[in-house]
C-alpha cells in the first residue's frame, strides 16, 4: 500500500473550508453569537459572490461580550471541529481559530515549525477610542506587540534554510523568549483589546489583527442589525455598514488586483 500523500485541489480546499464555516453558522445562531464574515472573506461576498478565485481561507468578526462567551464553550464544537484558544499549545496566533483535525493544512512558511489543521480564523471586535489618531496609535502598538509574541512562540530558525542563521536564531530565541515571554506580550495584547470598555465608544476594530490600511472601523450598533449576504450560494451574516468598512480596509475595492499583489497562504491540504 502507498504511504503517498494525496493534496486536496484548490476547489476541494475551499469545499472543506465552507463546511467549516456553515457548521460554525449553525453553532454561533443555535448559542446566540453574533458574527459577520469579515476581510477577504466579506470581500470575496461582495465582490465574487464567494471565495476570492487566489484565496484559501476564511475570516470571521465577533464583538467581543460573544467573542469571550464563546472562548469559554469549546465543547459547543464536539465532535468534528476544535476551538484553539489564542494562549494553548495549540495556538501561535492572538486570535482564536476552528479547526477540522480530519484535515492537516501547511503554510509554507510555518512547514517543520507547527502542525497545522483545516482552519478558519475568529477575530474578536473590540471598543476603539473615538479620537482617530488615537485608535490608529493603539493599532500601531498592537502590531508591534503582535510581532513580538510571534518572535516568541515560535521557533522561526525550523523555516530557515541558512545554516548559520538557523544557529543564530536557535541560541538566540530561548534569550527572547526569556526577555519577552509570550504569555506576558499576549496578556498585554488582551489588556490592549479591552482597554476601552465594550459600549463605551461608537466605533469597534479588529485589534488582534489590525489592519494597516485606513479608517476600517465598524459601528457598534452594526452587530445589532446584521444582514444576511450570499458566499458560495449560502446565507451568512455581515455588517449593514460593509462598504464603509471594506473602503477602510482596501479601499476602490472593486478592482481587481494585479497578480503580483494577490494574497494567499498557499496552504496544502490533505487527510488526517
Amino acid at each position: 500500500m502507498s504511504d503517498e500523500v494525496v493534496y486536496l485541489n484548490d476547489r476541494s480546499i475551499k469545499e472543506a473550508l465552507l463546511d467549516i464555516l456553515i457548521k460554525v453558522d449553525i453553532i454561533f445562531k443555535e448559542h446566540g453569537i453574533r458574527y459577520s464574515l469579515d476581510s477577504g472573506t466579506l470581500l470575496g461576498a461582495v465582490r465574487h459572490k464567494g471565495f476570492i478565485p487566489w484565496d484559501d481561507d476564511i475570516d470571521i468578526i465577533v464583538p467581543r461580550p460573544d467573542y469571550n462567551e464563546l472562548m469559554s464553550h469549546p465543547e459547543w464544537f464536539a465532535p468534528g471541529l476544535t476551538l484553539v484558544v489564542p494562549g494553548s499549545e495549540s495556538s501561535i496566533h492572538p486570535f482564536a481559530k476552528v479547526v477540522d483535525k480530519s484535515l492537516h493544512a501547511q503554510e509554507p512558511f510555518l512547514s517543520g515549525v507547527i502542525d497545522e489543521y483545516l482552519w478558519i480564523d475568529i477575530f474578536p471586535a473590540d471598543a476603539i477610542p473615538e479620537n482617530y489618531d488615537d485608535a490608529e496609535k493603539l493599532c500601531r502598538r498592537q502590531i508591534e506587540l503582535i510581532k513580538r509574541y510571534q518572535m516568541a512562540v515560535f521557533n522561526h530558525a525550523a523555516r530557515d534554510i541558512n545554516s548559520i542563521r538557523t544557529i543564530l536564531k536557535t541560541l538566540v530565541q530561548p534569550v527572547y523568549r526569556a526577555i519577552f515571554p509570550p504569555s506576558k506580550t499576549l496578556e498585554k495584547l488582551i489588556q490592549n483589546e479591552t482597554k476601552y470598555e465594550y459600549g463605551s465608544t461608537p466605533y469597534l476594530t479588529n485589534l488582534s489583527w489590525p489592519s494597516t490600511s485606513g479608517k476600517s472601523w465598524i459601528p457598534i450598533e452594526d452587530f445589532d442589525s446584521l444582514i444576511d449576504i450570499t458566499f458560495e450560494c449560502h446565507s451568512f451574516s455581515c455588517i449593514p455598514h460593509w462598504d464603509d468598512y471594506l473602503t477602510g480596509l482596501y479601499g476602490d475595492y472593486m478592482i481587481i488586483p494585479h497578480e503580483d499583489q494577490r494574497e494567499s497562504h498557499c496552504i496544502r491540504v490533505w487527510t488526517a
